[in-house]
């Protein structure tokens, strides 16, 4: 069985690992700097959470979710365990995470496109209209 876990560590790092050893122990090594070369670096703060009967890719989905959300310089964990991340691996997240971000990125170009269509349109809409109410 597989358990991924997510620790907080200090200044605003996140750590997401995999293990089949009962979770609190393998905190624990990471705890005393005996897993993890990140953890070493950034000494764990807290377990925010755990994820039992977990797939053997869900690291890799957990470590992105978080990088999405707090940054790829302050995760790590799975395949992107390594503290210095390659430029070709960088780049490929980069893609990814905004590829995973499209639909929200497409939302927000689509409400300022319409704000300055709207800007276009009203005043010629208004002025068509008072033109129809004099005639």
């Amino acid at each position: 069985m597989i358990t991924v876990y997510i620790l907080k560590l200090e200044t605003d790092k996140y750590y997401i690992g995999r293990t089949t050893k009962n979770v609190y122990e393998r905190v624990l090594d990471h705890s005393k700097g005996e897993a993890g070369y990140w953890t070493k670096i950034y000494k764990p703060k807290e377990l925010i959470d755990f994820k039992p009967n977990a797939d053997k890719f869900d690291v890799d989905l957990y470590v992105k979710k978080y990088m999405d959300k707090y940054g790829i310089n302050n995760v790590r964990g799975g395949t992107y365990s390594s503290p210095k991340l390659t430029n070709e691996k960088y780049n490929v997240l980069r893609e990814e995470l905004a590829n995973a971000n499209f639909e929200k990125v497409k939302k927000a170009r689509s409400k300022v496109y319409n704000k300055q269509v709207t800007k276009i349109i009203q005043p010629n809409l208004d002025k068509k209209e008072q033109e129809c109410t004099i005639m």
